[in-house]
């Protein structure tokens, strides 16, 4: 049986925004998945209290739920941060030593 709800980490850079019906789509282009099934990911909802506010034509770490409909939800206590603000030690550790084998896991 498998989850109803996957946790994910992508990079991906936002390439266009849609409101409608008080959420915030935005259509992404997915750069990598860190952890999560093996799929891309196109649009990223957000919306109510905890909305996500993200800029086009920026690339960003996310974390967020995708759902097994396929839509991957994301809000404010998820950790998004745009790719450019993390830490030399940060992307390294996403790009090189999770994929290295050294037991490390996206939390």
């Amino acid at each position: 049986m498998s989850p109803s709800v996957y946790f994910i980490v992508i990079r991906a850079k936002v390439v266009g925004v849609k409101a409608a019906s008080g959420n915030t789509h935005y259509d992404v282009q997915q750069i990598k998945m860190f952890k999560g099934p093996n799929q891309d990911i196109h649009v990223i909802f957000t919306g109510g209290p905890c909305h996500a506010f993200l800029e086009t034509n920026k690339e960003y770490l996310f974390t967020g739920r995708l759902n097994t409909d396929g839509t991957v939800h994301v809000i404010m206590c998820d950790f998004i941060q745009s790719w450019e603000a993390l830490s030399d030690t940060q992307m390294r550790s996403l790009t090189l030593r999770y994929q290295s084998g050294c037991d490390c896991k996206v939390c």
